[in-house]
């Protein structure tokens, strides 16, 4: 993470588990060059953080946000941009600590 770059964290509600929507999250982040994660919640949620430009973060939020394709229908995207909410949500890692878009179990 350099200083020009933002950051948000997403909380997605909907039917997002078992059905590629990690893996559709990260083509769609390495499309605009984002590094950070995405992760599987037990409460059926997913999570995703983003670091990048704007501009970048801003056409990610839009296109992960899909209502139906390949059987993923998201209800809900939560957004997060206090970089403190985040790194405590990450804990025991940081926001630095993402180098690249990484899919977490």
């Amino acid at each position: 993470m350099n200083s020009n770059d933002a950051v948000a964290f997403f909380i997605v509600h909907g039917v997002i588990q078992g059905v590629g929507y990690r893996y559709f999250v990260a083509s769609i982040a390495k499309k605009y060059s984002l590094s950070g994660m995405v992760r599987n919640v037990h409460d059926g949620s997913v999570e995703i953080l983003a670091v990048g430009s704007k501009k970048s973060i801003e056409s990610f939020s839009k296109e992960i946000n899909i209502q139906t394709k390949y059987g993923i229908a998201v209800f809900n995207i939560e957004p997060h941009y206090k970089k403190y909410w985040i790194n405590k949500r990450l804990h025991p890692f940081i926001i630095e600590d993402f180098k690249s878009f990484t899919i977490e179990k």
